[in-house]
């Protein structure tokens, strides 16, 4: 198994925990695995300084603008996002998967 492909299965494993927990943003699916992957890989390049706490907050927007219909009104939601960004990172960075 390719780097990419433990980083897209670690990524689903953490959405299929969160939905399965309750959370409100859908099931696990691939291409939002891939988005998110995508969007980490990029984050220091688009982000001066890199403090850890706002690559959590960087991924909750990317997810944000290409999930949602209207990004403007996720009001409440963003603290779902954020934890399911956090709970992403986390992982994996815990597998050794996390690109810096």
């Amino acid at each position: 198994m390719t780097r990419h492909e433990q980083q897209v299965e670690a990524v689903l494993q953490v959405m299929a925990e969160v939905w399965d927990d309750g959370g409100p943003l859908g099931p696990p699916r691939r291409h939002v695995a891939e988005l998110a992957i995508r969007r980490l890989r990029s984050w220091k390049r688009r982000v001066k300084g890199n403090p850890p706490r706002t690559r959590v907050r960087d991924l909750s927007k990317g997810l944000i603008a290409k999930l949602e219909a209207q990004p403007d009104l996720v009001g409440r939601l963003i603290r779902d996002y954020d934890h399911l960004a956090e709970r992403i990172i986390e992982r994996l960075a815990d597998r050794g998967l996390l690109d810096d």
